[in-house]
């Protein structure tokens, strides 16, 4: 019997084609089953069409042997539900009250009895083995924490079929083995799961069988992973011919190789040997006669709604150099961006750019200075969904004052120059979109964060804080990144890396700083020990 499946299905948006003609069935289940490709092969249209969550033009979805016209909505009756990448719990609620918000028909005569509530909910996560309290906020928990959340609602429906789109996209590398033990308990108890993954390593741990998408079509069906080796399905991903083998950056992305650690072959000058023979571009030795691009200095900041603060920590940036922020979520990593951007004030302390004293200014006038910030979170920080993706490419330069020079006529913004403008950006950046007035919402996740770099890495950049850039992307977004801030570096760009990949700090960093309890705890350099890292970021400084 095929418990979960699909036949014939088409997806358009708009002449975009998301799916064409996709049919697959998975007949085993309490197992552990995954999807693999790169952003716009249609993984993500897929979860939502088998969740109901959008219509297709045509086809069907089979659940537990009956199929449904995938043509209509819902699918929650039926017993699939989905877990998003992005979570979708409302952040100001209490947790047992956003795991209620999902099950309504379970109060008594339209009422809540809020000890009764909570103690369901505490009796519900326990039995499903997650430690998370229902009087927590939302908003208070650790992302791990958050997911946990999500399964137990998806769970919580009596659904049998969960489907998780890119579970680990979120999470800190300390979370993940904790992740797949939960999924493969559930999977023991008659819970079927399908999953969207980019490491192929990640893929191989957790799943049984694979399938591949490239392009909205299957280039692989579901294939037991015991009978396809991972070059093979590196292969089929990256539309590479048979005897092609996929090495560098790409393997590193999809978790088919470790990153080299630190800069090997480095000459005296800063110069290195190409990444495809295991060498990094970057400053081995800094010039320390330089200015520091970005220099953050004995900042202290109190916690905000449940996120750790900072307590004098201080970084310095040079020109031409990365320098990655490590540590175990949830440290102070985000107060130390949102210091450096000015979303947040910092209670002692001073941020200098470019040598000017920037603590006190608005986002727009550390803008004109040189900053750029591509955020973690795409969704919200970095875009405006609903706007369209010229929009988006020209926003921060008009609401800034920078960047405009051709594009004023007669005193007034030209809207025909800048649209031509936001195009060529999106051209440049090899965006792939219908139109240039389409919504953003449109976009995959990889070419909606090409949007976002044509926007931040311009050639007005000084100092580029990169927040977890590549979180969620497949391995063509990650090197398209890679390379993004590598080039930046070339040009003499500081970057400031905050990242938990610790494959993807390795790969980039001249320089490590381990953030712990919102205090600097170390500074690493090349060539990087993954045993001293990882100490430092638990427990501080080696003594």
């Amino acid at each position: 019997m095929i418990v979960l499946g699909c036949n014939d299905v088409r997806v358009d948006f708009g002449t975009t084609v998301a799916l064409d003609g996709v049919s697959l069935s998975w007949e085993e289940a309490g197992a552990i089953h995954a999807v693999a490709g790169q952003n716009g092969a249609g993984k993500t249209t897929l979860c939502r069409v088998l969740a109901g969550l959008i219509r297709a033009e045509r086809g069907e979805v089979i659940i537990e042997g009956t199929a449904y016209p995938a043509t209509a909505q819902g699918r929650r009756r039926e017993g699939v539900e989905l877990v998003h990448q992005t979570f979708a719990l409302p952040p100001q609620f209490t947790v047992a009250e956003a795991l209620q918000l999902f099950r309504p028909g379970t109060a008594r005569g339209g009422l809540f009895q809020r000890g009764r509530m909570e103690r369901r909910w505490a009796d519900q996560l326990e039995e499903l083995g997650f430690t998370v309290s229902p009087k927590v906020l939302i908003r208070d928990l650790a992302p791990e924490q958050q997911q946990a959340v999500e399964i137990t609602r998806a769970l919580s429906s009596g659904s049998r079929v969960i489907v998780l789109d890119e579970p680990t996209a979120v999470l800190p590398p300390e979370a993940i083995a904790g992740l797949f033990d939960r999924l493969r308990a559930l999977a023991a108890q008659g819970i079927t799961f399908l999953v969207v993954m980019h490491k192929l390593r990640q893929v191989r741990e957790l799943a049984g069988t694979v399938a591949v998408l490239a392009g909205g079509k299957v280039v692989l069906p579901p294939t037991a992973m015991g009978t396809i080796d991972d070059d093979e399905i590196a292969r089929l991903i990256m539309g590479a011919s048979s005897e092609q083998v996929v090495t560098g950056a790409s393997a590193v992305a999809m978790g088919l190789a470790d990153a080299p650690e630190g800069l090997t072959g480095a000459t005296a000058s800063g110069n290195a040997t190409s990444v495809e023979s295991g060498g990094l571009p970057g400053r081995d030795q800094r010039d320390t006669s330089e200015a520091a691009v970005l220099r953050v200095q004995d900042v202290s900041v109190s916690s905000v709604e449940g996120r750790r603060g900072l307590r004098s920590f201080s970084v310095e940036v040079f020109p031409g150099e990365i320098v990655g922020i490590a540590g175990v979520e949830g440290n102070g990593q985000q107060a130390l961006v949102d210091v450096v951007v000015g979303l947040l004030a910092p209670r002692e302390g001073r941020v200098v750019l470019g040598g000017a004293d920037a603590s006190g200014l608005r986002i727009a006038a550390r803008r004109r200075l040189g900053l750029r910030y591509i955020p973690a979170d795409r969704q919200s920080r970095a875009v405006s969904l609903s706007s369209s993706l010229w929009v988006n490419a020209m926003a921060a330069p008009v609401s800034s004052g920078y960047g405009v020079s051709g594009v004023v006529r007669r005193g007034f913004l030209s809207e025909r120059r800048l649209r031509k403008r936001g195009e060529e950006r999106l051209q440049r950046w090899q965006v792939r979109y219908a139109a240039s007035d389409q919504a953003m919402r449109e976009l995959s996740g990889g070419n909606l964060q090409r949007v976002v770099l044509a926007r931040e890495v311009d050639d007005d950049a000084r100092v580029i804080v990169a927040e977890q850039p590549t979180q969620g992307l497949d391995l063509g977004g990650t090197e398209l990144v890679w390379e993004a801030l590598r080039r930046a570096r070339r040009q003499g760009v500081g970057v400031l890396l905050v990242s938990s990949d610790l494959d993807e700090l390795f790969a980039l960093s001249d320089r490590i700083v381990v953030i712990l309890d919102g205090e600097r705890v170390e500074e690493l350099r090349p060539p990087y020990d993954r045993t001293m890292l990882g100490h430092a970021m638990v427990v501080g400084a080696a003594s």
